[in-house]
């Protein structure tokens, strides 16, 4: 068995020890920023754009397949920073 083989062994036999799940789940949750999103402020089509290198109109028909995750506010189109810079990355 060579070394990497026998690390990536090591690797998943201590990924199986639900306190090293644990640990690592916890390491996570606080490297990751808490937001609120009922106080993220919404942005409209043009500045998700500026996040994502896109234009509007293809944010918009992104948004409509799915693609990307917006708010609908009536027939407007919004979208949390917080999720585009996720997706950006």
């Amino acid at each position: 068995m060579s070394a990497s083989a026998a690390i990536v062994e090591l690797v998943r036999d201590a990924l199986r020890d639900p306190t090293v799940r644990a640990d690592i789940l916890e390491l996570i949750a606080s490297a990751v920023p808490k937001t609120n999103k009922a106080e993220e402020p919404l942005l409209d089509a043009h500045a998700a754009g500026k996040i994502l290198g896109r234009s509007a109109p293809a944010i918009r028909m992104a948004a409509y397949r799915n693609a990307i995750p917006c708010v609908r506010v009536g027939r407007l189109l919004r979208f949390r920073r917080s999720e585009l810079l996720a997706l950006a990355r």
